[in-house]
């Protein structure tokens, strides 16, 4: 089996800028590793902080909304899309282990 996991780079972490490779160590801080979706948007790193700016306001809880509800939504988003990836991170994260 190949350890790849993406047809696109996957970054060096040493050669990740500062914001990049502490966001990685808070990662593994909290999660144990760096998820492969991270290491595979990292190649190019301004990308990578303007998905992340955008999945963080998506994520925000807002009136009608909260985490663990934005959360459950990504479940069935990424059920429907049949994306096994996506519904066990958003799964875990809607059980309240992350």
């Amino acid at each position: 089996m190949s350890d790849r996991i993406s047809w696109f780079p996957i970054a060096d972490r040493e050669t990740c800028a500062p914001e990049t490779r502490a966001l990685f160590d808070l990662l593994e801080e909290k999660l144990g590793f760096v998820p492969n979706v991270f290491r595979a948007f990292a190649w190019r790193e301004e990308r990578m902080t303007k998905w992340r700016a955008h999945f963080d306001d998506l994520m925000t809880p807002s009136e009608g909304l909260t985490k663990v509800d934005r959360e459950m939504i990504s479940v069935v988003v990424s059920m429907q899309n049949q994306c096994l990836y996506c519904l066990t991170s958003h799964g875990l994260h809607a059980a309240g282990a992350c």
